[in-house]
């Protein structure tokens, strides 16, 4: 007997009743108003509030914590009734859209259940290459020259000094900036864009390998250049960006459903819109 007054369900049990007993005392008591209609507070309903108190604070509530949180919820439950009653709802744009958003909610938790093959995820992976592609790396020479410095010479200048490295000329000490290095060894495409800009990295790409090459644009000015390695990035197998795929498919997966579920609702409508006169003066001018 004291093992069954110890369990939580017996507890539970009993404060729904009493919350039953309260609520149907309250719904027998005379009023002038019309009866609100019944709200029944179920086992499942304090279980749930249960649960999130667990999940939230790492133990069960008390008896008198989970009476609190039933009596919350039914104080929301009763002045949500009677905004919907009233019509508080209508015309409200945080209700429109909190609802909105409810409704994508759905979409997600559908992908959230989906679990994506192998075959899923190759497909993927071969559709939309560029997305899990390695970095180029580059290893290069550079000599940089300050328009500022040149001013009308700067072409001149260049093209005197791409003959002398072409024939074999120093080029370190050559530069017109000491804070560029002049070598630069094994750099990532997305590093080289953070140093000398995208233009300069594009051409890096197309460059012939061994050779000084130049005059290449970049934020300082311009460049002459060698390019002595170049890796391109690769596609890798799925092996190693299995978690990069997963996560990029889930999100364009739920994309695909909520444009899904959109279209499929906007099927169920005739959608009217009328045209402000300010609209219809606008596109008359």
């Amino acid at each position: 007997m004291k093992r069954l007054l110890a369990e939580p369900l017996l507890h539970f049990l009993l404060l729904a009743a009493a919350l039953f007993w309260l609520d149907a005392a309250l719904r027998r008591a005379p009023s002038g108003d019309a009866p609100g209609g019944e709200l029944v507070v179920t086992r499942d309903r304090i279980a749930n509030l249960a649960d999130g108190f667990a999940r939230q604070w790492g133990r069960a509530p008390s008896e008198e914590e989970l009476a609190a949180m039933v009596q919350d919820f039914v104080r929301e439950e009763v002045l949500m009734r009677e905004a919907l009653r009233l019509g508080l709802d209508r015309d409200d744009a945080i209700v429109r859209r909190r609802l909105a958003q409810k409704m994508e909610f759905l979409s997600e938790d559908l992908v959230a259940m989906a679990e994506p093959t192998d075959d899923d995820l190759r497909a993927f992976l071969a559709a939309h290459p560029e997305r899990f592609r390695t970095p180029a790396r580059f290893t290069f020479s550079q000599v940089h020259l300050d328009p500022k410095k040149r001013g009308d010479a700067l072409r001149a200048d260049a093209d005197a000094l791409l003959r002398a490295l072409r024939a074999g000329g120093a080029a370190r000490g050559a530069s017109d900036s000491r804070m560029l290095d002049s070598e630069q060894r094994d750099v990532a495409r997305h590093e080289v864009e953070a140093s000398f800009g995208p233009e300069f990295a594009v051409r890096l790409a197309e460059l012939p390998l061994g050779s000084w090459e130049g005059p290449v644009p970049s934020g300082y000015g311009v460049h002459l250049v060698r390019v002595e390695r170049r890796v391109l990035g690769e596609v890798p197998p799925l092996a190693d960006v299995r978690a990069a795929v997963v996560r990029e498919w889930t999100a364009a997966k739920r994309t695909e459903l909520k444009r899904a579920q959109l279209e499929g609702l906007l099927a169920r409508y005739r959608v009217t819109i009328e045209a402000s006169p300010h609209l219809v003066a606008d596109a008359t001018r």
